[in-house]
């Protein structure tokens, strides 16, 4: 501890500067006293004054721990842990806080106790300074201004009357005179004596006083007198400061501010302020610090700034620290997609993120801050929330996963999964409420579309399967259930193949790596149900990946029913081919037996003119028993090879009506393929007429050609077939068009060939440049396709 009491200090100088500083600590917002070696009080303020409701003059004498009775966590603190107790014992600096029953109200303090150095010895306690601080900065009331005389005068009383005249004086008077004399010079000495202690002391209290005090001209700013707390926080020497201002030691963004303040104080506005400015050290470095001035006047008129500086650097540190530390909060929680809300126990809201902010239409979290729910748009759901809020506060005990309607600041509507947990201070005491709520409303919709599902898949008429990939299932339907006779709970965690006789375990890896390649497919096999029974089905299987699970789903129908029908149908389709057959071939027959009457009519026929249309019919009979033939030798009832048909109608019709088949040639274009019997009827007896012609007039005598027929399948479902020959040609006589009616045509043949191409829905053309060639252009569509 810094010690001036063994500083040579001259008389007068001591006594000016020790009134200074005692007017000065008597303005302080602390409560200063001191005592002697002993304890008792030697001196206090006016703040002490007040803080203990007692005037100095009645304390005089009185021990110290007497007037401040402390306690210590509400219990009375006994007089061996009295902090100047401690500090009179011990020598050395007590410190705490502590509680004291003041006039009309308990406070919290902060005490301060230093021991004061003797002005012999520095290692000699000679009393102790006491400084206390209020746990709570009040603000003291201003004190009247009044004068404080800066010396003290001692008076020598005069209780003798003199005599009139000295010559009448005795030596006894004169011997009385003296001693009166003598004893008011030593008393004098000995007030002086005391005079000059108490300002030493005071002096020693000042300096060595824990908190940073200087005196400062109002006017002028210059420093006039700092203590040691001062000059230790700044680091500046008493003749540093002694040549500074301070605005030399005062942040330049700071200084605007605390000349205002000192101004306004000249001018009487305020009677002192308290500011938190930073101030600028030797090494050039600042500090944060509280400043309180007050201005004081000494008896001579002069104004001077009484300034205290409490350094709150490491507090400003720690709010800065604090507050950094809550925007990183408050950025984290608004970074969060849930909202977070939290309610003091009046149940007002004390803070949110952003998410909930937006939803309550409110610009900035800090917007909630007093608000309650009845003021939110969710007004109406305001008091189930806050009956919530109560039982959370009141037990003590959180309120998780609750599900409810919310209406958003849009006026939307959604529903939400709230948890409200207590809210406790660092003493644990429920101070109010933590909550969060997320938006389930697409979960809540998902969760009812698969409600929706759920109920159509277990009611579906097909059973369904789910099946994982190792072979056991995942998951039936009713239906599946209704098949196999058998419950859910039993079927479930089987393998398929306790159910399938055509799909043995060792099967089903294959199975499954075919279904996963495929993606699809659908094929029929065999079921067993519980009672051993075993159904046809028909499987379609499906693979399918969720959530990164592979699954097999599969629709299973009961094909029993199926397999009856199709069996029966098998059977009556198998009798009905037969007779069909049978009826073909006696058809067949019958029109042979005509043919053959027909021949044995045509052989009693001399007449050529006459004879020939008996030969056309018996080949027009024989072109449709050809038909009727390769009907019954046809695998299917419904489609003839028709280039084998027509390789065979046409040879045929070459050796009846050629004497020398050899000098005609034909050439057949014709694919190997299937047609419907209503497309080969018309094209055949077309055919038929088409080629008896040219075989019998478009090569007379010796004349040699050849007749071509072709067939071709052309785009948009359309055929054409070509017949044509290289011979003379048909007399320009027979004037042709496709559109030519029956009657305009003279020939029966080619009256045929128009009808036959009208019945196909075609268009016949007839090109005369070398021979004659027909070409009919028909659709497929709405027939029988080919094959």
């Amino acid at each position: 501890m810094h010690n001036s009491a063994a500083i040579s200090i001259p008389s007068h100088q001591l006594q000016a500067t020790s009134s200074k500083m005692a007017f000065a600590l008597n303005w302080v917002d602390e409560s200063i006293a001191w005592t002697d070696e002993c304890g008792r009080m030697q001196w206090c303020n006016s703040a002490f004054e007040q803080l203990v409701h007692q005037p100095a003059a009645d304390m005089a004498e009185r021990l110290l721990t007497e007037l401040m009775p402390l306690t210590l966590e509400g219990e009375p603190l006994p007089l061996s842990l009295h902090p100047v107790y401690g500090a009179l014992t011990t020598n050395q600096q007590q410190n705490g806080a502590y509680g004291f029953q003041a006039h009309d109200r308990s406070l919290m303090l902060a005490v301060t106790v230093v021991p004061l150095p003797g002005m012999e010895d520095n290692h000699t306690a000679n009393g102790v300074m006491l400084v206390v601080r209020a746990s709570t900065t009040q603000r003291l009331s201003p004190r009247s201004q009044q004068n404080v005389s800066l010396e003290e005068k001692v008076t020598v009383n005069d209780h003798t009357a003199a005599p009139s005249e000295p010559s009448q004086w005795t030596t006894a008077q004169f011997e009385q005179i003296n001693q009166q004399l003598r004893n008011e010079i030593a008393e004098h000495k000995q007030t002086e004596a005391a005079l000059r202690k108490s300002k030493e002391r005071f002096c020693c209290i000042f300096d060595n006083a824990p908190i940073a005090i200087s005196l400062a001209d109002a006017h002028t700013y210059h420093i006039v007198e700092t203590n040691y707390a001062h000059r230790a926080l700044l680091g500046y020497s008493s003749d540093e400061l002694a040549k500074m201002t301070h605005v030399d030691i005062t942040h330049p963004d700071d200084v605007g501010n605390n000349l205002e303040q000192i101004k306004q104080l000249l001018d009487g506005a305020i009677p002192q302020f308290q500011i938190e400015k930073r101030f600028v050290k030797k090494n050039g470095d600042w500090i944060w610090a509280t400043l309180t001035v007050s201005i004081i006047r000494d008896p001579d008129g002069r104004t001077y700034s009484l300034g205290m500086i409490e350094d709150i650097t490491d507090r400003k540190q720690a709010e800065e620290a604090l507050l950094e530390n809550q925007q990183l909060l408050q950025l984290v929680i608004d970074s969060v997609p849930t909202a977070i809300f939290w309610k003091d126990r009046a149940l007002r809201y004390l803070g949110c993120n952003h998410r909930f902010a937006i939803d309550a239409g409110l610009a900035t979290p800090k917007d909630i801050i007093g608000k309650d729910d009845f003021e939110l748009p969710w007004a109406i759901y305001a008091e189930r929330s806050q009956v919530e809020d109560r039982q959370v506060i009141t037990s003590k005990q959180p309120k998780l996963g609750r599900e409810g309607l919310l209406l958003r600041a849009r006026g939307e509507q959604c529903w939400i999964k709230t948890s409200k947990v207590p809210l406790y201070d660092n003493r644990g005491a429920v101070v109010g409420v933590l909550g969060t709520y997320e938006d389930i409303t697409k979960r809540r919709q998902a969760e009812k579309s698969l409600r929706l599902t759920q109920f159509s898949i277990d009611r579906a008429t097909d059973p369904m399967w789910w099946v994982k990939p190792d072979g056991s299932i995942y998951y039936v339907n009713d239906a599946a259930c209704r098949d196999l006779g058998d419950n859910r709970e039993s079927i479930i965690g089987k393998q398929v193949s306790d159910f399938s006789p055509d799909l043995t375990a060792a099967e089903w890896d294959a199975y499954w790596l075919r279904i996963k390649a495929e993606g699809s497919s659908t094929f029929e096999t065999l079921l067993q149900a519980k009672d051993g029974s075993i159904f046809p089905i028909e499987v379609t299987a499906n693979y399918i990946k969720l959530n990164d699970q592979e699954y097999q789903c599969s629709f299973v129908r009961n094909i029993t029913d199926r397999k009856q029908t199709e069996d029966q149908l098998r059977s009556s389709l198998k009798e009905k081919e037969v007779l069909l057959k049978e009826v073909h071939h006696r058809v067949k027959n019958n029109l042979q037996m005509v043919y053959s009457l027909l021949n044995l009519q045509a052989n009693a026929i001399s007449d050529p003119n006459i004879l020939a249309p008996f030969r056309d019919s018996q080949h027009r009979i024989k072109a449709m028993a050809l038909l009727h033939e390769k009907l019954y030798q046809s695998e299917s009832l419904a489609k003839i090879d028709f280039s084998d048909y027509v390789h065979n109608l046409v040879t045929d019709l070459l050796h009846s009506y050629s004497a020398k088949p050899a000098k005609i040639s034909l050439k057949l274009e014709i694919a190997e393929r299937e047609l419907a019997v209503d497309v080969v009827i018309p094209c055949g007896f077309m055919i038929n007429e088409l080629v008896t012609n040219a075989l019998k007039y478009a090569f007379p005598g010796d004349r040699t050609g050849e007749i071509q027929i072709c067939f071709f399948s052309l785009a948009n479902n359309q055929c054409l077939l070509v017949i044509a020959d290289n011979g003379i040609g048909m007399p320009t006589s027979i004037a042709w068009s496709h559109t030519n009616s029956l009657p305009a045509l003279n020939s029966l043949g080619l009256q045929l060939v128009h009808a036959f191409a009208h019945q196909l829905r075609g268009t016949l053309t007839l090109d005369r440049t070398h021979g004659s060639r027909f070409e009919l252009l028909f659709p497929t569509q709405g027939r029988s396709n080919e094959r």
